[in-house]
């Protein structure tokens, strides 16, 4: 995708939730107002509320993960139009939103993944990702 592609982010139906690329946290860039934005590339962006840096790929710090999703699943909960982003919104952003969905809305993860595909067609979280994920499920309450 070009730098200049307007698309840099994409709401997930009708909740206030987004998942995008770095793009999506500067300023002037699109014209929804985010009541948190929480990045987990390794990058802070000027819109950053919640700094949880994950590593795409071998190395991943599966405390880390948790730590992303119970950030991003506190920020789905509160009042307010959310995104989650990594640098290009494809790997770890929707490994967190797959995630968070699986928890919050009682879906499998791949369900989950499946969803967040028709909006962002792009989403595919790298094996390390679904692997944390899969183990954050298989270990953590959903929410009731």
């Amino acid at each position: 995708m070009p730098l200049d592609h307007p698309v840099v982010c994409e709401q997930l139906g009708d909740r206030d939730l987004y998942l995008g690329s770095a793009r999506a946290a500067q300023p002037d860039v699109i014209d929804t107002d985010f009541a948190h934005v929480v990045t987990v590339s390794r990058v802070e962006q000027p819109l950053t509320t919640d700094f949880e840096p994950l590593v795409d790929g071998p190395g991943l710090d599966r405390e880390a993960f948790v730590d992303a999703v119970d950030t991003a699943r506190e920020r789905h909960t509160d009042d307010g139009t959310v995104l989650v982003h990594c640098n290009a919104g494809i790997s770890r952003s929707a490994a967190v939103i797959a995630t968070v969905l699986a928890c919050e809305e009682h879906h499998s993860l791949k369900d989950a993944l499946t969803e967040i595909q028709q909006y962002r067609d792009r989403a595919s979280p790298r094996t390390p990702l679904r692997n944390a994920a899969k183990h954050y499920l298989d270990n953590t309450p959903s929410a009731e």
